[in-house]
């Protein structure tokens, strides 16, 4: 042999030691990662309140389970320890525990969360979790543990859905079954289940006000029971239950919302809006007014605005997600801004707010802003010729000034005599004065226009029914059955 070629021999002998250990090292890093864990289902996973949720977990084993002959250390090491857990608002709860046949439900969800499969297939972790509450919402972790290996998955779980309640705005308990659940339809809404709203309350809701419920049952949430709270529960927590009542007896009522096709979002101008302005600012925006239901589903979803804003059924809310005390307390929810102190009525419709708008994914909104937004006074720019509505008082609502100008009826017959082109030029209803009154082709001589009644003349909404104007006295104009004091509230945004 050559000394020349002794460097090779020798460094083909190292590569042949080399290899061997390579090979083997490359085993150990395969072997490190046969434990995995998987959870086969798209993030976010969305469920529903009081609904029940079934999240898998899939796991394939570094080694296989030992069989029930092994036992020492070797078993307990070989033996997969299996953990479920949330994670919600930064905090991390454990929900069960599993290892060979014992599985250990934490208190909190004692009765509610279970291992489907395990039992008959310990490769299969898949949870189920029963009357998911709004609180269950977060990132669910599955975890498993084999010796010294330890592999996890999380997916994210959003429970949607949220109880809500609801009164009309003229008063307290107002509502007859039938009007109940309109009144929740009306405002984008269902009429709750008796299980959404005992899982509301498990998710911390209360609300001491009787509503009904979709199997006409009334009930109310209560937390902490007190004097005038107590119901058929004395002083312990829980939904009060009224029984099953008869459907034109008068309540509140609970509704429940889930899903809204589409982005509710806050509006705002240096001097806020009224009713007809709110309005006319979404429109502006490829929108429309949000309607109460829209609030409490994007509240749920996480919006969070200090600020009251206008919604469509005249009513002024807004959502806190994070409470602080300048913002109507310690506690979340949809604030809601009443007129009275007993809590009812809506605020009047000149009352300046923001405003919460609802952009669909849908729908085009085909209607201008022009058709709402007037001056401040005008009310509802209601034209009949160019008949304008402004400042007018009737008991303690007030509407601008109607002034009938430029309103011309043509061939208008009162009895035998035609009136052409009968012309009121700024009639005033107040101390009623009708200026400028122009009769042509009558003669004004001794003919006496006696007794001509307009009955039910519709200015908008409100009707003056029998204006009767006696021998051309334009002095004492009666209006007879004018009940404004009884007119319904959701009226009440046309008026100033």
């Amino acid at each position: 042999m050559k000394l020349d070629e002794l460097p090779a021999l020798l460094l083909c002998a190292i590569c042949l030691l080399v290899l061997p250990s390579s090979s083997t090292s490359h085993h150990d890093t395969d072997d490190s990662k046969l434990l995995h864990v998987t959870i086969p289902t798209p993030s976010p996973v969305l469920a529903v309140l009081g609904d029940s949720l079934t999240l898998p977990c899939l796991v394939s084993l570094a080694h296989p389970p030992p069989s029930p002959s092994t036992n020492g250390r070797h078993a307990v090491l070989s033996l997969p320890r299996v953990k479920w857990s949330v994670l919600n608002h930064g905090r991390e709860t454990e929900i069960l525990v599993a290892r060979g046949d014992r599985v250990r439900v934490s208190e909190a969800y004692k009765d509610r969360a279970s291992l489907l499969n395990y039992a008959y297939s310990p490769a299969d972790l898949t949870l189920h979790l029963e009357n998911l509450r709004k609180n269950d919402t977060g990132f669910y972790r599955c975890e498993v543990q084999q010796g010294l290996e330890d592999a996890d998955e999380v997916a994210h779980v959003k429970v949607k859905g949220v109880v809500f309640h609801y009164r009309d705005a003229s008063s307290r308990y107002a509502f007859t079954f039938e009007l109940a659940r309109e009144a929740c339809r009306d405002i984008g809404a269902d009429i709750a289940t008796p299980e959404q709203l005992l899982a509301a309350y498990h998710s911390g809701y209360e609300q001491c006000d009787a509503g009904w419920l979709s199997d006409h049952s009334v009930r109310y949430p209560i937390q902490q029971p007190r004097e005038g709270c107590f119901g058929d529960m004395d002083e312990f927590p829980g939904v009060r239950n009224y029984g099953h009542l008869e459907p034109d007896e008068l309540y509140d009522v609970y509704c429940y919302v889930q899903n809204i096709e589409g982005e509710v979002f806050h509006g705002s101008a240096p001097l806020r809006f009224t009713f007809w302005e709110a309005k006319a600012y979404c429109l502006k925006h490829a929108a429309e007014l949000a309607t109460t239901a829209q609030l409490y589903a994007a509240w749920n979803d996480g919006l969070n605005h200090c600020s009251p804003g206008w919604l469509a059924d005249g009513s002024v809310r807004y959502p806190i997600v994070t409470p602080r005390e300048r913002c109507g307390g310690g506690e979340p929810g949809v604030r809601t801004v009443y007129r009275y102190s007993n809590q009812t009525g809506f605020p009047e419709a000149h009352s300046r707010h923001d405003v919460y708008c609802f952009r669909s994914d849908h729908h085009l909104y085909t209607e201008s802003p022009q058709d709402f937004l007037t001056t401040d006074s005008v009310h509802d720019e209601v034209t009949h010729g160019e008949v304008s509505h402004h400042e007018v008082t009737h008991g303690d609502i007030t509407h601008d000034e109607v002034t009938h100008g430029e309103v011309s009826h043509h061939q208008v017959t009162h009895g035998d005599i035609t009136h052409d082109e009968v012309t009121h030029d700024t009639v005033t209803h107040g101390d009623i004065t009708h200026g400028e009154v122009t009769h042509d082709a009558v003669t004004h001589g001794d003919i006496t226009h006696g007794e001509v009644t307009h009955d039910a003349v519709s200015h908008g909404d409100i009707t003056h029914g029998e204006v009767t104007h006696d021998a051309e006295t334009h002095g004492e104009v009666t209006h007879d059955r004018l009940p404004l004091m009884a007119l319904p509230m959701m009226m009440l945004p046309m008026m100033r």
